[in-house]
């Protein structure tokens, strides 16, 4: 007999809830190079001291920004740079998900007493059997209160912006190899979506093509990142972290090394145990006042929010509770009421799905001989 090491089953996480922000408090001050270009210059400098050079450098500024032969930024105000996401979200969990006293244990019912798969969908939606049900009147009264801190992000905006370039090439450019080629004129071949992009929304605005949706798409990049940026589509996002963690009585930050050097000698040899048993599993603390809620099903409302900067400074929001949006990827039955987003079932710990049976019309249960799914 010989043991070998082998791969661990994989299992799923929920991801954390994203917030994207929208407006003047989502403005960020330009950026040398964020448009692909580096526009950089070599002066050359004549001095006997350190001193000197720098004077003779200061001085060459302006010059630099005359000719543009270097980037310059002009700032006439404070500067504002967001760079922290500061949140409170409330957790309302679903009755009988969450056990609202320590001697009560989860309601194995909750979940199809609150939810049902509705057919030809692949998410769960409010609603016992398929009865029409409203979240709102199955969910907790007291909340879960959770903390989190997130570097932004202007991802959302960079990926809107691939994912029109990358549409755009997928309607036009057939259309415009096929007019090229009538035209008795090679079709080019493009390096990138954003080099398609360049060509084909000039070629579209010249020609009589009809085609709506392109014509949307083109203008909400122009709009986005063509024009002079107005406040609407300044955009920043960042997911919640440690949300799912800390349904799981985790809290997700970095933890010391586990050691007791000032400890008597039981007090380091069980130190010592601990350490090795966790090993480098120290990414996570505990939070053992929170309550075990495996499933994150229920509904979430966003309470405060502030954004730090760069220099030190911050902004707490003031937003319209009421006016919260949810994706619409979420479905109809999952719009926002008074602030509050409904959440749909998710798994908050890792998981996994070891077997599944299948009903038969001559059995009652068949089992099968193996694992389906894992």
């Amino acid at each position: 007999m010989k043991l070998k090491p082998t791969t661990g089953l994989r299992y799923w996480r929920a991801n954390d809830a994203v917030l994207l922000i929208t407006g003047e408090a989502a403005t960020v001050p330009p950026r040398h190079g964020e448009d692909g270009n580096l526009a950089c210059r070599v002066q050359p400098v004549s001095a006997a001291s350190i001193d000197l050079a720098l004077d003779q450098l200061v001085a060459a500024i302006p010059a630099c920004a005359m000719d543009g032969s270097a980037s310059c930024n002009h700032c006439h105000e404070e500067p504002w740079n967001p760079l922290i996401l500061e949140g409170e979200v409330a957790f309302y969990p679903a009755r009988g998900i969450s056990p609202t006293r320590t001697d009560a244990g989860l309601d194995t019912n909750a979940l199809i007493g609150h939810w049902h798969l509705p057919s030809d969908c692949v998410d769960l939606a409010p609603g016992a059997n398929g009865a029409t049900r409203s979240v709102w009147a199955d969910i907790e009264a007291e909340p879960q209160v959770h903390r989190a801190a997130s570097i932004l992000t202007p991802h959302a905006k960079l990926q809107l912006r691939g994912r029109i370039e990358a549409m755009i090439r997928q309607i036009l450019e057939p259309r415009h190899a096929a007019a090229m080629t009538v035209a008795g004129t090679p079709p080019p071949e493009f390096g990138s979506d954003a080099e398609a992009f360049a060509t084909l929304s000039v070629w579209f605005s010249r020609t009589f093509v009809d085609d709506p949706v392109a014509a949307e798409l083109i203008a909400t990049h122009y709009r986005l990142y063509q024009a002079d940026d107005p406040a609407e589509y300044r955009v920043l996002s960042q997911a919640i972290g440690g949300f799912s963690e800390a349904l799981a009585m985790r809290h997700q930050a970095p933890q010391l090394p586990i050691d007791d050097p000032l400890g008597f000698d039981s007090d380091q040899r069980f130190a010592a145990r601990m350490r090795q048993a966790v090993g480098p599993e120290t990414h996570t603390g505990v939070l053992p006042w929170n309550a075990f809620v495996p499933i994150s099903a229920g509904a979430m409302s966003v309470r405060a929010l502030r954004l730090p900067d760069s220099f030190g400074r911050f902004q707490d929001l003031d937003f319209d509770r009421s006016q919260v949006l949810a994706a619409g990827t979420m479905g109809e039955n999952h719009r926002p009421h008074d602030g509050q987003v409904p959440l749909p079932p998710r798994l908050a710990q890792p998981a996994r799905l070891c077997s599944v049976g299948w009903m038969t019309m001559t059995t009652r249960w068949s089992r099968p001989r193996a694992p389906i799914l894992r």
